[in-house]
């Protein structure tokens, strides 16, 4: 192999020149042709210049390096989706009634302005007792209480968010009487039971929704109440029914469902409440004094009073 600086004929095997000590060009071993020192392919077959014969070819399965490349730069890249989980949760629907006709008679505009002060005073109730709204369609909304944040008292919260609604709507009904034909009243259902929340989808962006039969339940429950009505099931009324007075309402029919639902009517609050605090036994107007522990609850009350005066112990 001859030098290119000082063409001294250097052998085979050598790397560098023994007179001028440059790195000699490499031969390729496939088709001959000399490369420039530093390359490690042939520029003329593509053979590597680091082994001594013809590179073998590719295995079967190893994709081509270009496609390799272009498979991974377009490949749709890998999202974390959320994971779902089942909890305890009440559900409200409320819709305003016979809004088709009065949405008749009105300009769009004003259907446009009467939706938003709607939906600003449906919104306020229910974020005031920590709701999630689910979603606003057409003049109903769907909220839950319980997912993403959960409360001990869910099914209560969601009841008095219900009977709030119910005062800003009619509320509402006053400052538009002059351009509405009725009062506006709504229709609310409310349900408790198990459903699975978290994102829908796994797209980024995918909204977070509860979903089950519980869900669909007090939809049917809004459908059936009557004008100014709440509809409450049997599983929410078991839950709040020591903080609110309700009517029976018997067993109704509810559409896509096998049996009947026994049902109640919402009233409102019980006339002897027990405070939005009351847990245990005091959520049901029971007490349960200690007895025979003078002398501790003495000792815990002095103990009170010294930590109190600095004296820590």
């Amino acid at each position: 192999m001859k030098c290119g600086d000082c063409s001294f004929e250097a052998a085979e095997d050598f790397s560098f020149c023994p007179k001028c000590g440059r790195k000699l060009a490499a031969e390729c071993p496939s088709c001959g042709a000399a490369a420039t020192p530093g390359f490690a392919f042939c520029p003329r077959c593509g053979t590597s210049l680091g082994a001594g014969a013809p590179s073998a070819a590719p295995a079967a399965h190893a994709p081509h390096a270009p496609y390799a490349a272009h498979a991974a730069a377009t490949r749709p890249a890998t999202e974390t989706v959320a994971e779902s989980d089942r909890r305890l949760a009440t559900i409200v629907f409320a819709d305003l009634t016979g809004f088709t006709s009065l949405s008749e008679g009105l300009d769009p505009e004003d259907v446009r302005a009467l939706q938003t002060d709607l939906f600003d005073e449906l919104r306020a109730a229910l974020l005031r007792h920590d709701a999630f709204v689910e979603k606003f369609v057409g003049d109903a909304v769907m909220a839950v209480f319980g997912a993403p944040t959960a409360h001990e008292d869910d099914p209560e919260r969601a009841l008095r968010a219900a009977l709030e609604m119910h005062q800003r709507v009619a509320a509402l009904s006053a400052r538009w009487q002059h351009r509405l034909p009725r009062p506006l009243e709504l229709h609310i259902g409310v349900n408790t039971g198990r459903v699975v929340a978290g994102h829908i989808g796994s797209a980024a962006g995918a909204a977070y929704a509860v979903t089950g039969d519980a869900v669909n339940v007090a939809s049917r429950l809004q459908s059936a109440a009557a004008p100014g009505q709440t509809l409450v099931s049997r599983d929410t009324h078991a839950l709040a029914q020591n903080a609110f007075e309700f009517e029976p309402g018997g067993a109704i029919e509810l559409k896509g469902k096998s049996h009947p639902l026994v049902v109640y009517r919402l009233l409102g609050p019980a006339r002897e409440t027990r405070g939005e605090g009351a847990r245990g036994l005091e959520a049901h107007d029971l007490r349960a004094p200690l007895v025979g522990r003078t002398d501790e609850m003495t000792q815990m009350r002095d103990a009170v009073g010294r930590a109190i005066g600095g004296r820590a112990q």
